[in-house]
């Protein structure tokens, strides 16, 4: 086994050990993460490709805040022409987009499927 090998899994490890820590602050609450849990989740997240753009205090922000839901299948999350206070991200599964005419969302197909 090469030298590069190892390296990569060892590398392949820690990226998945970072991602259990992530998902395990985000089961506790708030009030029930300690820094280490904040600090070692923000290492997970800042080395999401998706996240490399946003500043730093604001990825430390979401590993505080943010926590995790499990919905049920076709549940409405947010509806059109609301404002917004939450951020929503999929970590498993797909979502809908529909448009909707006068508040009565369509029953043709959705608009996209993420």
């Amino acid at each position: 086994m090469s030298l590069s090998t190892t390296s990569a899994r060892s590398k392949g490890r820690q990226k998945q050990k970072n991602m259990i820590t992530w998902y395990s602050c985000l089961l506790k609450k708030q009030s029930d993460r300690s820094s280490e849990d904040v600090s070692r989740a923000f290492t997970h997240l800042k080395e999401q490709g998706s996240m490399e753009k946003f500043h730093p205090s604001l990825l430390q922000q979401l590993c505080t805040y943010v926590h995790y839901d499990k919905l049920d299948e076709n549940v409405l999350v947010i509806r059109q022409g609301e404002y917004g206070s939450n951020w929503y991200t999929v970590l498993t599964g797909s979502l809908a987009v529909y448009i909707s005419e006068k508040n009565r969302v369509k029953a043709g197909p959705p608009l996209c499927t993420l």
